[in-house]
């Protein structure tokens, strides 16, 4: 029985390690907008799944009308980068709307509220997005939860091959997951530690009442907090185009959200260093256990279920997570 014997060479134990950051990366880009909206209002942001959605397609299409199935190199990074700052500005103009609009009018009434909101706002954006894909693949209802015809193949080149790293052969997106996971850490932080618009937003989410009476417009901070963490929300919808446990279809927000949501829940609600700490955890988590299914068990769903164990475990030894605190939100 070949299942059962043990491949766990140093190998297989750093390029399962190489794979455990590049999936940190993509749950930090995925969680870290959940985290940012409900550490400083409150709000747990159902809506997340559909903003991630709406930056898969609108991703798609950036790579569509940017990029060429033939481009590599520098010439296929630059349309991507393009495709990013479109999916950002994009889904950050959508989700200050939505705060604008709908959320704000409910700080003062319970969570319930917000959450039948968010969920309700997920819903109608979710229909929206399934009415634009089959007016723009001449498709009915049906033909909106298929893939794409490949929208991978306008990416980088590098993207859909591997890349030699001390002998192993490591998938480019992978890399890539790292990078840009370590860009948004690095980039979040410094936004929140060293702009002055980060003071507002600390202050805020520690006491809004004091940072309204020094001149802190706390408003159009929620505004820009909403709008910022559905941007990260849209740019990690792009990179689950390359994903292969993931298919491009309506239903691919809600997929991403659950293992966001236990990242979130698991660092701690509201904690963006937790969150951070979290997403390295899982990926580890998911990892190993995309290397026991493989070399072990004949059990397709063991990384998923090994999450959920993680999460688990973390509510009974730790009810507040890794690094969160009895209380968040600061309105």
């Amino acid at each position: 029985m070949t299942g059962l014997v043990l491949q766990f060479g140093p190998a297989a134990l750093l390029e399962t390690f190489i794979e455990g950051l590049g999936q940190a990366g993509l749950y930090v880009i995925l969680a870290s907008g959940l985290t940012l909206i409900f550490g400083l209002m409150g709000v747990l942001n159902f809506a997340h799944g559909a903003f991630i959605t709406i930056g898969t397609y609108l991703g798609a299409m950036g790579l569509f009308l940017l990029s060429t199935p033939e481009a590599s190199g520098v010439s296929a990074f630059l349309p991507l980068l393009g495709a990013f700052v479109l999916v950002f500005v994009g889904l950050m103009a959508l989700g200050s709307l939505v705060e604008f609009g709908l959320v704000r009018r409910l700080y003062d009434r319970p969570p319930i509220d917000q959450i039948l909101l968010t969920f309700g706002v997920a819903t109608v954006l979710q229909q929206l997005t399934e009415v634009f894909v089959n007016l723009f693949t001449a498709g009915t209802s049906n033909q909106a939860q298929t893939p794409w015809p490949e929208p991978a193949t306008y990416g980088p080149e590098i993207f859909g091959g591997t890349v030699d790293v001390a002998g192993l052969g490591i998938d480019g997106v992978v890399l890539m997951e790292i990078l840009v996971g370590a860009v948004v850490v690095a980039g979040v932080y410094l936004f929140l530690t060293r702009t002055r618009y980060g003071l507002y937003i600390r202050a805020g989410s520690e006491d809004d009442e004091m940072a309204e009476a020094l001149g802190i417009d706390i408003r159009r901070v929620f505004t820009v907090v909403f709008g910022i963490g559905s941007g990260l929300a849209g740019v990690a919808g792009t990179f689950l185009i390359w994903q292969s446990t993931y298919n491009v279809t309506v239903a691919i927000g809600a997929q991403a959200l659950l293992p966001a949501f236990i990242v979130v829940v698991v660092g701690g609600l509201g904690t963006f260093t937790g969150t951070v700490v979290a997403a390295a955890v899982a990926g580890f988590f998911f990892e190993f256990g995309v290397l026991l299914s493989t070399n072990v068990f004949d059990f397709v769903s063991l990384p998923q279920m090994l999450l959920f164990i993680l999460l688990v475990v973390t509510l009974v030894v730790r009810p507040t997570g890794i690094l969160g605190e009895e209380e968040v939100g600061g309105h």
